[in-house]
This record gives structure tokens, sequence and C-alpha cells, in this order.
């Protein structure tokens, strides 16, 4: 995740913060993308490092995560939507 959605993100806020002939809106970019990206890029990033628990860990964790949960690959922090918490205390069988 993070690629063209991430882009765009920080193309918008570069449109809105930069002034060519102003250089030092550089660092209002700098905020700007840091600001609208940087949950999504520290949660994305502890989840992750997930992949390094232990095996029976890793599989609760991708059976929490697997079927029909709404979390949108680009936007980590869409793991704690009503929707995708729902869907995860509503199930039964834990993993194997």
């Amino acid at each position: 995740g993070g690629g063209i959605l991430y882009g765009m993100t920080a193309a918008d806020v570069a449109a809105e913060a930069i002034d060519p002939t102003d250089p030092d809106t550089l660092a209002d970019y700098e905020a700007g993308w840091r600001d609208a990206l940087g949950t999504e890029i520290r949660l994305g990033s502890t989840i992750r490092s997930c992949y390094s628990l232990p095996e029976p860990i890793q599989r609760a964790g991708l059976w929490a995560l697997s079927g029909e949960i709404g979390v949108h690959m680009d936007r980590p922090s869409s793991v704690f939507s009503p929707a995708h918490l729902r869907t995860l205390f509503s199930r039964s069988d834990p993993p194997e």
C-alpha cells in the first residue's frame, strides 16, 4: 500500500503549499504531507512489523483480518472503522 494514493495525497498538498517563487514553502509542504499521511505510514509500518511475530500469533492476526472486513490497504487506520470492528467481533470460529 501507499503508492498511488500516497503520491496523489502528497501532490495535493504540494499544489496547495508550494509557491514556486518562495523556496521557504517547501517546509510547509513537508509539514503538510507528514500531517496528511504520518499516521497511516506509522500504523502501516507497525502492522508490517507483525510479520516477524511467532507463527501462531500471525495466524490469529490473519484470521482476524480475513474475509469481508472493510480495511483499505492504503489506509491502515481503517482497521478501526466501525464496519471492520463489527465484523471482527461477530466472528465465532477461531483460527486453527
